[in-house]
C-alpha cells in the first residue's frame, strides 16, 4: 500500500525556516500530523494549510516516442510529490500497459479509461478513483491500445477531444498529469495539445537523442498545424556520474541550440531504490529516510512547477 508523505524536516527546508518552527505551528494552528518512532510527518491535507502554495493549475504529459526513459515512474513520483506540496492532483494513464494502473493496486476490469469515456457518454469524473490523500487516478487497461484508432475512425476533434474534459477537471485539480505511451499516435496528440506542459523525460542513451529529435519534431509541427504555444520541458533521468554516456548525453543537450533551454538543471540519479519502490507498488516519498531519489524527486517536482 502507497503511503507517501513529508518529513518536517522537509517542509522546514521548504518554509526556509527551522523544525522547531515548524512543530511549533502545526501546534498552535492544531494541523493534523501522524507519529512513527518520533518521527512526524504528514500528507496533502496539511500541506495545503501548511504550504499555502499557489500552484500554477497546469496539465503536464510525460509523452517520449522512446520507451523506457522512465515516464511512467517520473509520473507517478511527480504526481505524488505534488500532492505532498499541498495541490489537488489528477493523474491519467494513457498507456494500455497499464503499469501505473498495477502499481497503484487498481482492478481496471470493471472501471471506465479513457476508451470509455471517448466511445461512451460519460462525465470524465467518473472515470476517477481515489489513490492516496490529494491524488485521484483515471486507470488504464489493454483496451486503450484501441483508442488510436476510435479517435481516428470517429474523426474526432484531436484538438478538442481530451481539451474539453481536461479544463473541466482544472475547475477542480491544481495539477493533471498524463503519463502518455511511447508512440506518437492520436491519443498522445491529443493529449500534447490539451497539455500546458510537456515533460520529455530522457537517459543516457545512444538513443535518447534521436528520440528526443523525433519527439521535437513533432509536437513542433502540433504547435504550428494548431496555432498552439505549447511549454517544453527536457528532464534528464538515470544520470551516473561514473559514465562517459551520461556525461556525453547531457553534454549534448547542453550544448544544443533548442535543447539547452528546455533542460530542467535538476536531473534524477541513476537508483535502483527507485525502481524497486515502484515493483512494491509504492513511491519514493513513502521512506522516512532521507535519500538520493527523494531528494532528486524533490528539486525536479519544484522546478517543473516554478514554485
Amino acid at each position: 500500500m502507497m503511503e507517501p508523505k513529508i518529513l518536517v524536516y522537509e517542509a522546514a527546508e521548504i518554509l526556509n525556516t527551522t523544525v522547531q518552527s515548524i512543530h511549533l505551528r502545526i501546534k498552535r494552528e492544531n494541523l493534523e500530523v501522524n507519529k512513527n518512532n518520533n518521527r512526524v510527518y504528514f500528507t496533502h491535507s496539511t500541506a495545503r494549510k501548511l504550504f499555502n502554495i499557489n500552484f500554477p493549475n497546469r496539465i503536464y504529459s510525460f509523452q517520449l516516442v522512446k520507451g523506457g526513459v522512465g515516464k511512467t515512474v517520473i509520473s507517478l513520483n511527480f504526481a505524488v510529490r505534488c500532492a505532498l506540496l499541498g495541490a489537488k492532483v489528477a493523474l491519467i494513464e494513457l498507456d494500455q500497459q497499464a503499469n501505473l494502473t498495477r502499481t497503484f493496486n487498481v482492478d481496471a476490469s470493471s472501471k471506465p479509461v479513457m476508451i470509455d469515456y471517448v466511445n461512451e457518454n460519460i462525465d470524465i469524473e467518473d472515470l476517477l478513483v481515489p489513490i492516496i490523500d490529494g491524488l485521484d487516478f483515471i486507470p488504464s487497461r489493454v483496451d486503450n491500445a484501441l483508442l488510436d484508432n476510435h479517435l481516428m475512425l470517429g474523426k474526432h476533434p484531436l484538438d478538442r477531444v481530451f481539451s474539453k474534459p481536461l479544463n473541466q477537471l482544472k475547475k477542480k485539480y491544481d495539477i493533471i498529469v498524463i503519463d502518455c505511451p511511447p508512440s506518437i499516435g492520436a491519443s498522445v496528440t491529443a493529449a500534447a495539445l490539451a497539455s500546458d506542459s510537456i515533460v520529455m523525460p530522457v537517459n543516457p542513451s545512444d538513443y535518447a537523442i534521436a528520440g528526443l529529435d523525433l519527439t521535437y519534431k513533432e509536437l513542433s509541427e502540433l504547435s504550428r498545424k494548431y496555432e498552439r504555444d505549447v511549454d517544453m520541458k527536457i528532464v534528464f533521468n538515470k544520470y551516473d556520474a561514473r559514465t562517459n554516456l551520461s556525461f556525453d548525453t547531457m553534454s549534448k543537450i547542453i550544448k544544443h541550440d533548442v535543447y539547452a533551454d528546455k533542460l530542467v538543471r535538476a536531473y534524477i540519479r541513476s537508483m535502483q531504490s527507485i525502481e524497486n519502490a515502484v515493483s512494491e507498488s509504492k513511491s519514493v516519498f513513502d521512506s522516512f529516510k532521507k535519500t538520493h531519489e527523494r531528494e532528486d524527486f524533490s528539486v525536479v517536482t519544484r522546478e517543473i512547477l516554478g514554485v
